[in-house]
């Protein structure tokens, strides 16, 4: 038995004589039946897979302005290359190019304004963080921190000078300090450890996972024991 065509059916583009000749047919044909059941979900799959999206409010405008523009330059083109240019190629296809560029500005337009705030398109630098150490005995022993982002947490670049050189067994650390602390009670992240052999200015460099927003440098020495407390005396401190 030869089916009828259920899309035309389905879609209303059969003639009146076919649309009842194929009502008939399906009220008889339980394959047929099952086919138009499958056939009617269709519309509703196809709306739930695609995201809903609203266009901008000027782009039909853009559209039908492309479109009748395209239109009238294809008329030319037929007229002047009729044996070059082919029956079948559409006068709108000019008008699709038009529109897949709109929609793909638009697109990059959106990504760039959510990754760079307030519409620059480029990226903010780093903000750098400085802290100025005096000597505690009132000495002209000074230091100078630079801290700022580096690939593995913040970066602490410390230049001291006129620090006294360490005596045997003892070392210079510096100090990540926060709020509250106290000998009987610390607060406080070791950074690194320095050595010093003379009066010359000496610079340090640490990676550090602390936020450091929260503390002020402190340089104490102390004994080379390995001891995480503090014990010896501050010898620099941030203002």
């Amino acid at each position: 038995m030869t089916h009828p065509d259920l899309t035309d059916y389905l879609l209303g583009n059969a003639s009146d004589n076919g649309l009842e000749g194929t009502r008939r047919h399906v009220d008889g044909c339980e394959s047929c039946t099952g086919e138009l059941a499958g056939l009617r979900k269709l519309p509703g799959l196809v709306a739930a897979a695609t995201p809903p999206v609203t266009p901008p409010a000027r782009l039909e405008g853009l559209v039908l302005q492309a479109v009748r523009r395209e239109g009238a330059l294809g008329r030319r083109r037929w007229l002047r290359w009729p044996r070059r240019s082919p029956a079948w190629a559409p006068a709108w296809a000019g008008a699709v190019a038009v529109l897949l560029l709109a929609v793909g500005a638009l697109t990059v337009s959106s990504i760039s304004h959510s990754r760079a705030p307030g519409g620059s398109g480029t990226a903010q630098p780093p903000t750098a963080q400085t802290q100025r150490l005096v000597a505690t005995d009132g000495s002209a022993a000074s230091g100078a921190a630079r801290i700022e982002d580096g690939p593995s947490g913040k970066v602490v670049a410390l230049t001291v000078e006129g620090l006294p050189a360490n005596p045997p067994g003892q070392l210079y650390v510096c100090w990540l300090v926060d709020q509250g602390d106290a000998s009987e009670q610390q607060n406080r992240l070791a950074v690194g450890t320095f050595s010093v052999s003379g009066p010359g200015p000496v610079t340090m460099r640490w990676t550090t996972g602390a936020d450091t927003a929260h503390y002020r440098l402190e340089v104490t020495l102390e004994r080379a024991e390995g001891n995480p407390q503090h014990s010896g005396p501050a010898v620099l401190r941030a203002k």
